[in-house]
């Protein structure tokens, strides 16, 4: 290839066509929620959405897939 010629890159349908089942359908998963500054884990967001511990406002949402957590753990 030209030293001047970028290389071609995967398209978006390239991508899409790769994967038989998009990835926020592949299994059951478990979503958390961390206080972006202290780290807590609260069950639920409080209502006026600050954290109890620090009283940051800035929440983080994440989800693991039910395989990687603890049964003792699965809410």
């Amino acid at each position: 290839m030209h030293p001047n010629v970028p290389p071609l890159r995967p398209t978006r349908q390239d991508d899409e066509s790769r994967f038989r089942v998009p990835p926020s359908l592949a299994g059951p998963k478990l979503v958390f929620v961390i206080c972006h500054y202290c780290g807590y884990d609260p069950e639920l967001v409080p209502a006026d959405g600050a954290c109890p511990k620090c009283g940051g406002h800035s929440w983080e949402r994440y989800a693991l897939s039910a395989r990687l957590v603890p049964k003792s753990y699965h809410r």
